[in-house]
């Protein structure tokens, strides 16, 4: 797949369903982004770019820090690019994979993290399909390196 014409793509950071997450530089700003490209022809039924459009609109209206920023999409005649902030780290799916099961303290203030964003998304009516309807795992990118374990004395939800 081609990127868009102000982007410049670099190598994939994963795969999902309907298409592929590539590293990119946007060349107007120099900014790195994360470009997700998904093949319009590809899609099995029409219902699913609908889809895929509303979830890029949807996030655009989501600001928070443990939700990946979308700056938008773009349709070029045979894909959807939607333009991501770049995460940088690896997939709590990677991780699990090469290092099994995470102990209590590392996974704390991970569970906090999506507790946290999936609060701010249910405040705001949007539900994440993927926890919904207990599909896959949903994409979460972590930090390098992961984020410390809240003390005892720390509550791990607030209380308002």
């Amino acid at each position: 797949m081609a990127a868009p014409a102000d982007f410049e793509l670099g190598e994939a950071l994963g795969s999902g369903q309907f298409g592929v997450v590539h590293r990119a530089v946007h060349l107007p700003t120099t900014s790195t982004v994360a470009l997700k490209l998904c093949s319009t022809v590809a899609l099995p039924d029409p219902k699913l770019l609908h889809r895929l459009r509303q979830e890029a609109r949807v996030l655009m209206l989501l600001s928070h820090a443990n939700i990946v920023r979308c700056f938008g999409s773009i349709e070029l005649q045979t894909q959807l690019c939607t333009i991501l902030a770049h995460v940088p780290g690896e997939s709590l799916a990677h991780i699990v994979s090469r290092e099994g099961a995470l102990d209590e303290a590392t996974a704390a203030p991970i569970i906090l993290q999506v507790a946290r964003a999936l609060r701010h998304c249910h405040e705001r009516k949007v539900s994440h399909r993927e926890c919904v309807y207990n599909r896959t795992p949903p994409a979460l990118m972590l930090p390098t390196p992961l984020p410390a374990a809240p003390t005892p004395s720390t509550p791990m939800l607030p209380t308002s």
